[in-house]
């Protein structure tokens, strides 16, 4: 029988080994690269982040866990969905749509607790290209394609560009870098730079003493804003990621082609293809008048 429940600490490392074996038999599939066969550890330590700061739903069936869907809760009422994932011995039971509810159930309650309304909940996800029964899936389950994005990695060395200071996110550039993002997203964004704090390789950009970019970490679950294309280029050259793996990102490379294109040129290689997915009012981040803005998984 399948059961979804909240999870404890004690399941994570099964969730782990659900998430690396679903995504690395779907990559094997499609002859492409699987995020997760790169370090296990990077996997588990996902599950981790999203279990202390967000929610993780798990699925069991016969009392073993085989699955499980984690939820990114700190730019509410927009929440992240991902990694979801069911081992796949397990898949084609209906696992997968009983996880995602429980993730909707845990966003509409989390809106309500923070004084909002369940009806401004926006769902957000990335699925890799290939993975076309997951995007069947979401896009059943009322989910739209906002956009392309192109997984991207860099193992150099970091440098940091004449006339541009790169310095850990610190109580200090709170606000600050708040406003950056607040400018960029279109909505309050104090939150989301709190949670940033948290992670490994958050960091702001300025110049002449004023920030001008911020982001949470160079990886996939990371995201870059800026209020100009230099200020996001010193953070791509001169950021870090974390110690489990090369710094990573989700170029919008349609949006800002001379960036994806600056990227080529200057050590990051493309890792990939995905889809930006989103259910409710999703409102896209500006990208005009020079205002750059890297994705993570809540859009």
């Amino acid at each position: 029988m399948a059961v979804v429940r909240p999870a404890i600490a004690a399941d994570l490392p099964a969730a782990s080994a659900a998430v690396n074996a679903s995504m690395a038999r779907l990559a094997a599939g499609a002859n492409a690269y699987s995020d997760t066969a790169r370090n296990e550890d990077h996997t588990l330590h996902i599950l981790t982040t999203a279990f202390e700061t967000g929610y993780v739903g798990v699925g069991e069936v016969d009392g073993v866990v085989v699955g499980a869907c984690c939820l990114v809760t700190a730019g509410a009422p927009a929440f992240g969905l991902g990694p979801l994932a069911i081992l796949p011995s397990k898949q084609g039971a209906g696992l997968g749509k009983l996880l995602m509810a429980d993730a909707r159930r845990r966003a509409e309650e989390v809106c309500v607790e923070r004084g909002m309304r369940r009806e401004d909940v926006v769902m957000v996800l990335t699925v890799d290209t290939y993975n076309s029964v997951g995007t069947a899936l979401y896009a059943k389950l009322g989910y739209e394609v906002k956009e392309p994005l192109i997984a991207m990695s860099h193992d150099g060395d970091r440098v940091v560009p004449e006339g541009w200071v790169v310095s850990k996110l610190d109580a200090e550039h709170m606000e600050a870098a708040a406003g950056v993002l607040s400018n960029v997203l279109g909505r309050d964004a104090h939150a989301l730079v709190e949670h940033a704090r948290t992670q490994a390789g958050a960091a702001v950009a300025s110049r002449d003493g004023v920030i001008c970019g911020v982001t949470s970490g160079l990886r996939m679950d990371g995201f870059v804003a800026a209020t100009c294309t230099e200020a996001a280029k010193a953070l791509l050259t001169a950021a870090e990621g974390d110690e489990c793996q090369p710094r990573r990102l989700m170029m919008p490379a349609q949006t800002h082609p001379d960036l994806f294109k600056w990227s080529l040129e200057n050590g990051w290689r493309t890792v990939k293809q995905l889809l930006l997915m989103a259910e409710g009012a999703y409102v896209q981040p500006k990208r005009s008048d020079g205002f750059v803005y890297i994705p993570t998984y809540d859009g």
